[in-house]
């Protein structure tokens, strides 16, 4: 039997003319498998609007990390998730009456705790393979700091302290590391880029003015230690040399570090993020003008010929709305990085789904919502490691999570 498409894939694989080739073949595959997802769960973790998801690399617990608007950090266990659970008096939970509102809330194992002074702009765990990427949550946040969280002691300590450069608010808006996980990089909201050794003490933190306006994400290349993608609320994104970038004064003029920028790509209005996928070779973008742009084919050994003509051209272009307001939070659309049969993406919707797309061909492979959902889930994440399992949070403070159906 065919995978079921919604009626809205059909129409874009009708306006591409769809026919039977590997691609098309392999999305049929991955459309089969993300239609056999449920919603498994839809809880409350943190108190405010959700700004950042991310999910822990274990293979045996279902563990997400959730950022709010006012510096709560919140973490869902949801191994358990739409289980049936016998009650001590032998029921069963979730079969209704008068007790089942009491068991679902039993039922769920989160907490959450005040991480920072401001709003919880991203998350992020270190490189897989590398110390501290089971046990590490780092935090960046409006209240200018990023922020390291031991998950076994649950003692937190300061990474980077913006304010120290700029006394006028340098809210942090993303952070990175390198593959090796010793060295972190972050972004601000007044043209900084930021550099610390992990290695080295916190008074080592170096910080580029590089232009006047926010840079809303910076990304390093999984495979190249010193290339990065910036995306820029100056309607555009960069490809930068941070190489070059160490090797430069922090005090220089600001137009000198031009120099640092191997190529650039220019938009009708605000880039909102960018991102590597796993492989070094594509770029993921999000913008304002209600597009998302696919690069591949990237050579991150030879970054000169993105220069060349028509060499930095995205291989897709995709409508897709994110006319958010100012009540949700801005979609930016993120990498899988698990093992799935082509490329994906996934970025919220505003019909209050989380929509999976191929970056292949552009098609929406999945829309993964539930009656229950009554807000859009702006935040989205997949887990790391495990195909079939993703995340979406809302201005309600409220994540869903879908992965195939349990007993």
């Amino acid at each position: 039997m065919p995978a079921r498409l919604p009626p809205k894939v059909w129409k874009e694989r009708v306006l591409k003319g769809y026919t039977s080739n590997e691609d098309y073949e392999k999305e049929d595959e991955m459309i089969e498998s993300l239609n056999k997802l449920v919603l498994r769960d839809l809880v409350k973790v943190v108190p405010e609007r959700i700004y950042c998801l991310a999910v822990h690399p274990s293979v045996t617990k279902d563990l997400v990390f959730i950022g709010d608007k006012k510096g709560v950090i919140g973490a869902w266990d949801a191994t358990d998730a739409g289980k049936k659970v016998s009650t001590t008096n032998g029921a069963i939970r979730g079969t209704g009456g008068a007790d089942e509102a009491e068991d679902q809330e039993l039922a769920h194992t989160h907490w959450h705790w005040k991480g920072h002074a401001g709003t919880i702009s991203s998350l992020r765990m270190p490189p897989l393979g590398t110390a501290g990427a089971h046990t590490k949550l780092y935090s960046s946040s409006y209240d200018c700091t990023v922020r390291v969280t031991d998950l076994h002691t649950s003692q937190s300590s300061e990474v980077i302290d913006a304010d120290r450069f700029d006394n006028n608010e340098p809210l942090v808006h993303t952070v990175d590391f390198t593959q090796d996980g010793n060295e972190i990089w972050a972004c601000d909201n007044n043209g900084g880029i930021i550099f610390r050794d992990l290695r080295e003490p916190l008074e080592t933190t170096r910080r580029w003015q590089v232009e006047k306006y926010k840079i809303g994400c910076i990304s390093l290349n999984p495979v190249r230690r010193f290339t990065a993608v910036t995306a820029h609320l100056k309607r555009e994104m960069r490809l930068w040399d941070l190489q070059k970038l160490l090797g430069m004064p922090t005090d220089s003029p600001m137009e000198l570090y031009d120099e640092c920028v191997v190529s650039r790509f220019g938009f009708e209005k605000a880039c909102t993020s960018a991102y590597w996928d796993p492989t070094g070779t594509r770029i993921l973008s999000t913008a304002y003008d209600d597009t998302i742009r696919v690069w591949d084919g990237i050579n991150p050994d030879n970054l000169a010929a993105l220069n060349e003509e028509g060499g930095f051209d995205p291989a897709q272009y995709i409508h897709h709305d994110v006319q958010t307001g100012r009540y949700c939070s801005v979609f930016k659309a993120t990498w899988v990085t698990s093992p799935t049969p082509v490329p994906i993406f996934t970025i919220g919707d505003m019909q209050r789904m989380l929509d999976i797309t191929s970056a292949t061909t552009g098609t929406r492979v999945g829309a993964l919502t539930g009656e229950i959902i009554t807000s859009v889930p702006a935040a989205t994440a997949a887990h790391p490691i495990t195909p079939g399992k993703y995340f979406g949070g809302t201005a309600a403070g409220k994540v869903s999570f879908f992965s195939e159906p349990v007993e």
